[in-house]
């Protein structure tokens, strides 16, 4: 599994607690140097790796990546919109058999959004990984937050082309 955004490695302890059976071969990935540090001396260990970086450097049969297409870090929409797409096509390449996204719903009313967030609707990305990028794509929204995930299911055939 690649986690994109790793940050201090949350996710890898949540596997670890939930899945405590299974062999996970984990790598995340964080821009932050202070977040991979952090990462490394909690978690560290036999098939957990953590690097700096954009985008992992290795195929996986999963990918994720939560949060990281929210906060727009005060980019325009056109050049975060271009992000996010850069982002779904690397997940893509690095990934067998699925990936997963989450973003902010533009269902969120207007009163209550913040401008350095990004609002969007499952319609689009969904479209986008289905046209661009070959998949097909579930959507989860009922999970208690104004918020979705993507559930983005691999051709396997493109990827072995790929590769």
């Amino acid at each position: 599994m690649n986690d994109v955004g790793c940050g201090y490695g949350a996710l890898c302890a949540f596997l670890a607690m939930r899945h405590p059976e299974s062999e996970i071969d984990y790598r995340g990935v964080d821009l932050s140097r202070a977040m991979i540090s952090r990462a490394r001396r909690r978690f560290s260990g036999p098939n957990r790796r953590f690097v700096v970086g954009k985008a992992s450097s290795r195929v996986a049969d999963y990918s994720v990546a939560s949060g990281i297409m929210n906060v727009t870090v005060g980019h325009s929409r056109a050049v975060w919109e271009d992000f996010i797409a850069a982002t779904l096509r690397d997940m893509r390449r690095t990934s067998r058999r699925g990936f997963s996204v989450n973003f902010i719903s533009d269902m969120t009313p207007v009163d209550q959004r913040s401008a350095s967030l990004y609002y969007t609707s499952a319609e689009s990305w969904i479209s986008y990984c289905e046209r661009e990028l070959g998949c097909s794509v579930e959507t989860i929204d009922d999970y208690g937050m104004r918020e979705f995930t993507l559930l983005v299911h691999c051709n396997q055939d493109l990827v072995d082309r790929q590769s």
